[in-house]
């Protein structure tokens, strides 16, 4: 192995490092702070990779502007989210995890009908 491919290795495990441990931070802050977990946690990251894909290959934005736009989908689609889904449970005394796997599921049915499995 050469030193430019061990050298490649290293910065992609630490790039997929650094993307589970914001997951796991989100996770933890999340639990922390509201004391129920967010099984859509995931998803919503799955999402804002796609974003990203999406902005650099299908609109050929450069990447600077295409994690701004990505942040900015993200932040609206969690608002979204949370309007749609977490707020009428609130009000309705049901627990949340009910919504958090309605939601997960619709998602995931839904990225497997639009994008397709791996």
């Amino acid at each position: 192995m050469s030193l430019t491919a061990f050298l490649q290795y290293c910065l992609t495990g630490i790039s997929i490092g650094g993307i589970y441990a914001l997951i796991a931070i989100g996770y933890t802050m999340v639990y922390g702070i509201l004391r129920l977990i967010n099984f859509a946690h995931g998803d919503i990251f799955m999402m804002a990779a796609y974003f990203m894909i999406f902005a650099m290959t299908d609109f050929l934005l450069p990447w600077q502007i295409s994690v701004v736009i990505v942040i900015v989908a993200t932040i609206i689609l969690g608002v979204v989210i949370e309007w749609v889904a977490y707020r009428p449970l609130r009000s309705a005394y049901v627990d949340y995890d009910f919504g958090h796997r309605c939601f997960l599921f619709a998602s995931e049915s839904r990225h497997l009908s639009f994008l397709g499995s791996a």
